[in-house]
């Protein structure tokens, strides 16, 4: 009979032993991180776009008559052959210029369209990691790990 009880001693004291050894806890860890997501969205805009266009051209008569009024203004204003030949070069010049002026005649709408990337974010709640602590002859002890 002493031999049972001592036998029940010792299992008894095994037993508290090992729930001290494994008596703990578990604590998880979570991060809030952001994910972004792509996305690609098209987006069109409208132009107004001038539709140029030639003023006139300048015919051969156009740049005679600016001669002849270049080379009497030329002459009224000096007195002068000389400067009646400058202002008939400078009359057919202006003649031939004005002419040959591109001018907006009106515009026509144009459509330009382009991808653009956009991104849409939402939270998540992410595990990291986990640790377990315990008490291990008299000490407490931390262990991490990752389930």
């Amino acid at each position: 009979m002493k031999y049972l009880s001592v036998v029940a001693t010792i299992l008894l004291a095994t037993s508290a032993y090992a729930d001290e050894q494994v008596r703990g806890r578990v604590t998880n860890y979570y991060d809030n991180i952001v994910v972004s997501t792509p996305r690609e969205k098209r987006l069109c805009e409208e132009y107004q776009v001038p539709i140029y266009g030639q003023q006139g051209s300048a015919d051969g008569g156009d740049v005679l008559m600016g001669m002849i009024i270049g080379g009497l203004m030329g002459k009224g204003l000096t007195g002068q052959d000389n400067g009646a030949a400058a202002g008939a070069v400078f009359g057919g010049v202006i003649a031939a210029d004005k002419a040959g002026k591109r001018t907006v005649q009106g515009y026509k709408t144009e459509t330009k369209c382009r991808t653009e990337v956009r991104y849409s974010d939402r939270e998540e709640r992410r595990y990291t990691h986990s640790i377990i602590t315990f008490r291990y002859e008299g000490r407490d002890i931390s262990v991490q790990f990752q389930k």
